[in-house]
């Protein structure tokens, strides 16, 4: 029982020196939520990939159908353009033949390997100053 005792005169002895007025600076924090008017969402253009045929004479050698590259292009920018329509992050997201359309955010890609299986994309992002925001391998 004693010792119970001295624990509870203990957390009162420690508690009841506690000041809340500091001498430093007092923070406030405001938990009110910030909501900045006018923001719109990024639009933006994905540009139909670049199959990445090259040599024509080399297509049977390295396994390359240009038909079956040129339909994977096409395909992999309206999924691209599916997924992030349906996140609800963006404004108008668009799947267009080049990158001269007006838009916020500008993704081009390029199919640097495919075998009907397997992919390897290079993608790029840049916006509508041609700054650079992302060059990624996938």
């Amino acid at each position: 029982m004693n010792k119970n005792l001295l624990i509870t005169v203990c957390i009162l002895v420690i508690t009841g020196c506690a000041t809340t007025a500091g001498t430093g600076p007092q923070y406030q924090s405001n938990t009110e939520k910030v909501v900045i008017e006018n923001a719109e969402p990024f639009d933006i253009s994905i540009g139909v990939f670049n199959p990445g045929l090259v040599d024509a004479s080399t297509y049977g050698e390295d396994g390359i159908w240009p038909e079956l590259r040129r339909a994977e292009s096409m395909y992999m920018a309206v999924q691209l353009r599916d997924v992030l329509t349906e996140s609800g992050n963006y404004g108008a997201v668009r799947v267009t033949p080049d990158l001269t359309s007006s838009s916020d955010l500008y993704i081009k890609a390029k199919i640097e390997e495919s075998n009907g299986e397997d992919v390897k994309l290079k993608v790029t992002v840049i916006d509508s100053t041609g700054k650079q925001w992302m060059s990624k391998k996938y």
